[in-house]
């Protein structure tokens, strides 16, 4: 946590109460507001920062929405706004009693720190990327299925008291099993947890061909040898499945968007998992293709900084290594994930 954190100011709020101060304030939520917009009897609000965080909140110029869930985490949605000329950030989360947490920070940094100890993993070791990008969006339910169908197997041994090495899955139970968690909303499993949480995915999109089964093998995820019914798993699948099976425990699905009179524009979707060893990001680009890096929680921090500072513009890409997708430096020669040489000699 950085010296300057401010803690933020809470305040709980039913729907009506919310739509009552909005009323007593004189604003009208815009389409792009988390707060309800039903009518209701004026009540102005004696707090200021609580007005600040309304203000905001109503007419944000640019909002990071959330979605939230996983094996140890119920669904929640969340949105963080900020609006032109404002360093304060305001939040709102939508709690199972209906009711809605809002919370003003004094600036992004604040806000980050708070959402990296809520929703990210600590690890700040550089780790290997198993899924080099770039990767087809539509494969990717196949790959997340694939870490899935480790943990399957492994669920599988221990039932059975089989100490089974190497462990092995039918392939009428992973074809069987990748419908059955297409349709799920269990946010135990990555595939389901993904396709519930990620924003704006075209689902219809997500149908793999023939051709995408190529990547299980040459992602080294399974493994199947000639004239067999049954997978077997290769290096990455039976890493990332030890991996998501010992270590995770909750999602992300974040949608960066900037609001103006045009319209809203999409600046940045991410899928975010993460483990005990890294927070593994899946980003969405729009020709169709998936980034993923095992980011350490110091350039996620960073990431997370860049978007929040600068509500108006788009987030800078970063260099990043043509070989494995992980971030360089703009003088850098060698990639320092995978040694690879990022100049001709």
């Amino acid at each position: 946590m950085n010296a300057t954190y401010t803690a933020p100011q809470r305040w709980t709020m039913s729907a009506d109460e919310i739509a009552s101060a909005l009323a007593g304030l004189g604003l009208r939520p815009t389409a792009a507001s988390p707060l309800p917009a039903a009518p209701a009897a004026a009540s102005t609000p004696s707090d200021p920062p609580l007005a600040l965080a309304l203000r905001i909140l109503a007419a944000p110029s640019a909002s990071l929405r959330q979605r939230h869930g996983g094996p140890w985490r119920d669904y929640a949605l969340a949105s963080a706004c900020r609006q032109g000329g404002q360093d304060a950030i305001a939040a709102a989360l939508t709690r199972a009693d209906g009711r809605m947490d809002l919370l003003l920070y004094a600036d992004a940094r604040s806000y980050v720190d708070d959402w990296l100890d809520a929703h990210a993993s600590a690890a700040d070791d550089d780790v290997p990327n198993l899924l080099p990008p770039p990767l087809p969006l539509r494969a990717l339910p196949l790959l997340l299925h694939a870490i899935d169908a480790y943990r399957r197997a492994s669920y599988a041994s221990a039932l059975a008291y089989a100490n089974a090495a190497p462990l092995h899955l039918a392939v009428d139970e992973f074809t069987a099993s990748l419908g059955a968690a297409s349709a799920s909303t269990d946010l135990r499993w990555l595939l389901p947890a993904f396709l519930q949480l990620t924003p704006g995915l075209d689902l219809a999109a997500l149908v793999p061909d023939e051709a995408d089964l190529g990547l299980l093998a040459d992602c080294e995820l399974l493994t199947l040898a000639q004239g067999s019914a049954q997978f077997g798993f290769g290096e990455a699948g039976a890493a990332l499945g030890s991996e998501f099976m010992l270590g995770w425990q909750h999602a992300v699905g974040l949608e960066w968007v900037r609001h103006s009179g045009s319209g809203d524009q999409t600046l940045a979707r991410w899928f975010l998992a993460p483990t005990h060893l890294a927070n593994h990001c899946f980003e969405l680009a729009a020709d169709g293709s998936v980034n993923h890096q095992p980011l350490r929680v110091s350039v996620l921090a960073l990431r997370l900084d860049q978007w929040l500072a600068t509500p108006d513009a788009a987030p800078a890409a970063a260099p990043r290594c043509p070989h494995c997708g992980a971030d360089i430096g703009p003088q850098a020669r060698f990639c320092g994930s995978c040694g690879q040489p990022l100049v001709s000699p």
